[in-house]
């Protein structure tokens, strides 16, 4: 893919430890947000490690995907809605090789990865991490 990044799309998933125990008594609050699961399932996301994913090479199809993972979310909380972001996956400017985002260097030709970034999802544009 040579020189281009690759957008992973978080979005946060069931987390009852956000909430109190009893908050989940009557079984609605469990019901809502396995339905926000199921829906975010349905649009082509998979289960990571601490959040719900969606891996693409398109910009504008990761911007659209974490709009329509807010959207998702909003219906819960805007608190969970905004914690939806776009990173982009570290990659090698001279051979194309994609790091980890734990990576500084290539591990293919030690060359240092483009730096970490975020890609802005109300304007698109990609936000470098210190």
């Amino acid at each position: 893919m040579g020189g281009e990044r690759r957008y992973w799309v978080n979005a946060p998933f069931d987390i009852p430890d956000l909430f109190d125990v009893e908050d989940f008594e009557d079984g609605a609050e469990r019901r809502g947000l396995k339905r926000i699961d199921a829906e975010l399932e349905r649009a082509g996301f998979f289960i990571g490690e601490t959040d719900w994913i969606y891996k693409t090479w398109d910009k504008e199809e990761a911007i659209e995907m974490a709009n329509i993972a807010r959207e998702i979310w909003s219906e819960w909380g805007d608190d969970q809605a905004d914690t939806v972001s776009i990173t982009a996956q570290p990659i090698c400017p001279k051979c194309g090789e994609l790091g980890r985002f734990s990576d500084e260097y290539c591990s293919a030709c030690g060359t240092k990865l483009l730096p970490k970034t975020y890609l802005d999802i109300d304007t698109g544009e990609l936000i470098t991490i210190e």
